[in-house]
């Protein structure tokens, strides 16, 4: 295969793998879609759709902290991309969402550990007292 050809061929490959990476994302197969654009990436690693695809699918499957990342590397690759920036946005507010709801959900479950120790406490110090009164 001569250059020409096997630059004709490398470009439609991409353009199957970008064609596939947006079908997949359209369907909610966020894995197939990070797939194929990986795939478009080996191809042209500063492809800027398929990095912004791919982090779109990130953030479908709450995987912030990796999609904020590539939508830096975007912004590396392109310091002018207004869509990039947004999202970097968009995934900082989600992130600080999910940090809030993490510390809820943590603090709702060590107040109730607390709590129930509390409770087991007196009754864990009776059972021993029974124990140690019924051995002698």
């Amino acid at each position: 295969m001569d250059p020409v050809q096997k630059k004709a061929r490398d470009d439609l490959m991409l353009a199957a793998y970008l064609n596939l990476s947006l079908t997949a994302s359209k369907m909610g197969e966020n894995l197939d879609c990070i797939k194929y654009c990986d795939k478009a990436l080996e191809q042209s690693p500063n492809n800027v759709k398929a990095l912004y695809r791919k982090a779109g699918a990130r953030v479908a499957m709450s995987d912030l902290e990796e999609a904020k990342e590539i939508y830096e590397k975007i912004l590396e690759i392109d310091p002018e991309n207004k869509a990039a920036a947004q999202q970097i946005l968009v995934v900082r507010q989600l992130m600080r969402e999910q940090n809030e709801r993490d510390k809820k959900r943590y603090r709702n479950l060590f107040s109730k550990i607390s709590d129930d120790a509390q409770v087991d406490i007196p009754n864990a110090v009776r059972l021993l007292n029974d124990m140690h009164t019924t051995s002698h």
